[in-house]
């Protein structure tokens, strides 16, 4: 837009002094979009809208507007003229704001600044290029190719973004995220921001009962794409000050996925842990490669009451495994557990479905609970390791 004051001077007489108290206008109206284009974003987060639906909905909104600029070179009055100008820059404060957001909500903050910084190179890049072309282009023709051009370059980039010639099924732009509702009677509930992470997608979030050093605590599955968890993956931890806009800036992996266990593809909290006089008993699913798919199990660990990243036992292998009838469903091989309960009489009530078809109930306690977890051996993950494990169970049970 370097070239705009002398595109008034030129075309429409405007003298220099003229220009000074008028192009600021344009300028306050990107000040003022770059804080309403997120305030905008935002709001629709809140009334449940998707990151990606939100972002979009705005980008959009400010494509079209930019074909105001289009218009530019056929009005007469200096004011109209400026007010175009006005609304093209309001409207790229709206697409900016969303748009270096957006590369946020898709890479994670590990790696926005060096996409932010390439889009960066790339926009100097082409200035060096274009700028040359915008001298050719008014001293050959006129400033009215600059204006069509500033107006429909955002629409197209809009359509490239929302890539309308994705086949069927096309997950690319897909993101998961967690979102956060909130009730005090669970019939009102209030949309709350989405978690912010440093990665790039979520699932599987669950919320600490307890305020952890006065935060709120949260256990993540940070995973690089829609469906797998990539390089990464494993059950996170971080805190974060505020759940209204909750933000975590550091996630640290509590327990990993590992190749040949029943958690090697990926695993996940189920229902928030329950305290106990020996640990945070943690109850979490598992999944695993098999030559008849993925199948899913849930498993037992513990971590420190005074550390909650610090697991302190995990025993080997999978606590409840989908058995008989549990295995057939519209999810075969299936289960999952996103709720227990713990009674005041130490009974915990085990709620988990199996192949996404049925709802069961286990039944076990406190002190059941604890002695499997403390007890079972945690997993060698070596061949040699579980025979010397299964040897000393065997030579334990013979000197009773």
């Amino acid at each position: 837009m370097f070239w705009i004051p002398k595109y008034l001077n030129e075309e429409r007489n405007v003298s220099f002094d003229e220009i000074g108290r008028l192009l600021w206008i344009p300028f306050l109206a990107l000040g003022l979009s770059n804080m309403i284009g997120g305030y905008f974003s935002d709001t629709l987060l809140k009334y449940g809208c998707s990151i990606n639906k939100a972002r979009k909905v705005v980008m959009g909104t400010a494509a079209f507007f930019t074909l105001s600029a289009m218009f530019v070179q056929g009005v007469s009055g200096i004011g109209w003229a400026i007010g175009l100008m006005s609304l093209l820059m309001f409207a790229h404060g709206f697409w900016i704001t969303n748009y270096i957001t957006s590369i946020s909500d898709v890479f994670g903050s590990t790696a926005t600044s060096t996409v932010v910084g390439l889009t960066g190179t790339a926009g100097a890049v082409a200035g060096i290029i274009v700028n040359p072309l915008i001298g050719f282009v008014v001293q050959n023709y006129s400033y009215e190719p600059l204006w069509i051009i500033c107006g429909i370059m955002y629409p197209i980039a809009f359509l490239i973004l929302a890539d309308p010639l994705a086949s069927d099924g096309d997950q690319s732009s897909a993101v998961a995220q967690c979102g956060i509702a909130r009730t005090r009677d669970l019939v009102k509930w209030d949309r709350l921001a989405d978690l912010k992470t440093p990665s790039p997608q979520q699932r599987n979030v669950v919320l600490h009962p307890e305020f952890v050093d006065g935060k709120y605590a949260f256990y993540t599955r940070p995973q690089d794409s829609f469906i797998n968890a990539g390089k990464g993956g494993g059950i996170g931890f971080g805190l974060s000050d505020s759940v209204e806009n909750a933000v975590i800036d550091e996630e640290i992996v509590i327990d990993q996925k590992l190749y040949h266990t029943v958690y090697e593809a990926k695993n996940g909290l189920g229902p928030a842990p329950i305290k106990t006089s020996q640990g945070w008993l943690h109850l979490a699913h598992g999944v695993r490669h098999t030559a008849a798919g993925l199948r899913y199990v849930l498993y037992l660990f513990m971590t420190s009451l005074s550390d909650l990243t610090k697991v302190i036992y995990k025993p080997a292998g999978y606590f409840i495994a989908p058995e008989g009838d549990e295995r057939i469903g519209d999810v075969s091989n299936v289960l999952f557990s996103n709720g227990w309960i713990a009674d005041e009489d130490g009974t915990v009530h085990i709620y988990y479905a199996s192949s996404d078809t049925r709802q069961h109930v286990a039944t076990s306690s406190i002190e059941r609970l604890l002695d499997y977890v403390t007890n079972t051996p945690s997993d060698g993950l070596s061949t040699s390791t579980s025979v010397a494990t299964v040897y000393k169970i065997v030579d334990d049970k013979q000197k009773e």
